[in-house]
């Protein structure tokens, strides 16, 4: 198998959408032509979502939670700020 077809197995095996970095941090582990990498990799996605008619990134609103430590659950954290899932 394949790396890639061993990541998406991951992906869909935990039910994972995202992938959240902290860029500072990311940033300063990456060499300089490891950084060249990463904008030639982020630049070929956002040309990915045009090709299919998306914006070239989208916006989230990104909660830590040790920020929020007396919310246990996802759940809680959607009452909390008045979101109704669908």
């Amino acid at each position: 198998m394949i790396i890639k077809e061993e990541w998406l197995n991951y992906i869909k095996d935990n039910e994972l959408k995202y992938l959240v970095i902290k860029l500072e941090e990311f940033l300063a582990s990456l060499s300089e032509e490891e950084t060249h990498v990463l904008l030639y990799l982020l630049d070929k996605y956002g040309n990915y979502r045009e090709s299919l008619g998306k914006p070239r990134g989208n916006e989230y609103y990104l909660v830590n939670k040790d920020d929020v430590p007396h919310l246990k659950t996802k759940e809680e954290f959607f009452e909390a700020v008045g979101y109704k899932v669908k």
